[in-house]
């Protein structure tokens, strides 16, 4: 028996196993008791929360202070004279053509 030929096989295999594979998962779907599997699965889970405490908060507050971090400093004070984030659109150079080109820029324009 050649690769080929097992592989075909083992498809054939697998394929004609499905229906009945799937009417067993069915059936236990059907047959569980819900209620017990929690019943059953409720010290694990419980032993989990003991070992590993929820933290007070969800991280947002953490995250926010790194965000704090790499925010430039100017944004809550004046900023600096020389800070013109239009001056090179307004100004013929290359960034302006390449903005009026683009779809967006286009609208602007």
């Amino acid at each position: 028996m050649t690769d080929q030929e097992k592989i075909r096989a083992w498809v054939r295999a697998w394929n004609e196993a499905a229906p009945v594979l799937e009417s067993i998962r069915q059936r236990e779907v059907q047959e569980t008791d819900n209620v017990l599997a929690l019943a059953q699965m409720e010290p694990a889970f419980n032993l989990a929360v003991r070992i590993h405490r929820p933290t007070p908060t969800s991280g947002l507050i953490e995250m926010q202070r790194y965000f704090a971090k790499l925010r430039p400093r100017f944004l809550f004070s004046k900023p600096p004279r020389s800070f013109k984030p239009f001056a090179m659109l307004a100004s013929g150079s290359p960034a302006s053509s390449a903005a009026s080109q683009c779809s967006v820029g286009a609208k602007f324009a």
